[in-house]
């Protein structure tokens, strides 16, 4: 009987998840009882508080919205590149709750690709296309978070390409030991672009050395550094959790 009732709540729950994709937008509760007449007002809420603890719904006011690891299903079943299709989705994700400009970017073995970019008004544009080249930089946080995480014998054939602007393995080590912080961030000091900071992460998801970047004014960046770092910080584990399924 358990097992019974089990697979009713988690086909009444699928049928939710369903039919919240389906409105593409928040549903208030009258509308999902209304859809749903069939289940008990105490059932409907135990289910409910449930998909909320999963992370599958999101609840606002009286109204109820999908959370993002459903939005990120899309990703998978879209047949698209699924590392790149959720890197694009938690940039976005970055630059709307952070409101500054945010990019993505992965070693591909040869260079640092440039895979998305989402330039946001009042914050500072990042001059990066996407599909370019984000050069090996000692003082661009991105290329940091990256660099820091490969082979040193790796990083020193790097930094004699002509992918470089890096002089040497001093100036690099010096540079990371400036822009690494504690939490697990890091904050560079731009030497072209004066008035800005950029604040990175590193994104060890499906076997890549990646970064997640922000760029920010400096006094901002100075204002708010711990709390953009740990939203940064808090993007990636998400997206670990999305993988292990946990």
């Amino acid at each position: 009987m358990k097992e019974n009732h089990s697979i009713a709540a988690l086909e009444r729950g699928l049928k939710i998840i369903d039919y919240l994709i389906r409105a593409g937008d928040a549903v208030r509760y009258r509308d999902i009882k209304t859809v749903f007449a069939e289940i008990t007002d105490a059932s409907l809420n135990r289910l409910l508080k449930s998909l909320i603890s999963q992370g599958y719904l999101i609840k606002e006011d009286n109204s109820y919205r999908l959370g993002e690891p459903v939005k990120i299903w899309g990703t998978y079943l879209s047949g698209d590149d699924s590392f790149l299709s959720t890197a694009e989705f938690f940039v976005e994700k970055i630059a709307e709750n952070l409101k500054e400009s945010a990019a993505f970017v992965h070693f591909d073995g040869e260079k640092i690709n440039t895979d998305f970019v989402v330039n946001v008004s009042d914050s500072i544009n990042i001059t990066l296309r996407k599909s370019g080249t984000l050069y090996f930089e000692y003082y661009h946080a991105g290329a940091l978070a990256v660099m820091d995480h490969l082979p040193e014998e790796s990083v020193a054939k790097m930094i004699k390409s002509q992918y470089s602007h890096t002089p040497s393995m001093k100036i690099l080590k010096d540079a990371l030991s400036e822009a690494k912080r504690k939490e697990g961030y890091y904050v560079d000091t731009p030497q072209i672009r004066k008035g800005l900071k950029r604040i990175s992460v590193f994104v060890p998801v499906s076997g890549k050395v990646a970064s997640f970047f922000i760029c920010v004014p400096s006094e901002r960046a100075e204002q708010n550094e711990k709390e953009y770092g740990t939203f940064l910080l808090k993007c990636v584990d998400e997206w670990k959790k999305l993988l292990s399924g946990k």
